[in-house]
């Protein structure tokens, strides 16, 4: 047997060894991967729960005068919800104010 047919053996063998290696990782990837999905789908069940009750019953809840009245005073019934959505609304247009000409001038420059 010269070098060169044991080289080709060595090379035969390191081959295979790889694509058993390689099968190997593919199939724990696939199982890895199946045991993400499942972890997540075991994860979002309670949340997905907690939504449905939270919307079952508070749906019922929300009107136009909840969202235009103004808060009232605790352990009083009614009031509504405007000063929050007011604030939210400030929040975003002073952060749009400033996020959108800095973001506008940064794309002009990265495109220059």
């Amino acid at each position: 047997m010269s070098a060169k047919d044991n080289l080709s053996i060595k090379n035969k063998r390191l081959i295979m060894s790889f694509s058993l290696r390689d099968r190997w990782r593919k199939w724990f990837n696939f199982l890895m991967i199946g045991h993400l999905f499942f972890l997540s789908l075991l994860a979002a069940i309670p949340f997905l729960f907690i939504v449905y009750y939270v919307l079952e019953k508070g749906v019922s809840a929300i009107n136009w005068d909840f969202l235009t009245q103004l808060p009232t005073s605790p352990g009083e019934k009614g009031g509504g919800m405007s000063n929050a959505l007011i604030g939210s609304a400030i929040v975003v247009g002073m952060a749009s104010f400033i996020g959108v000409p800095y973001g506008m001038g940064i794309g002009v420059y990265l495109n220059e």
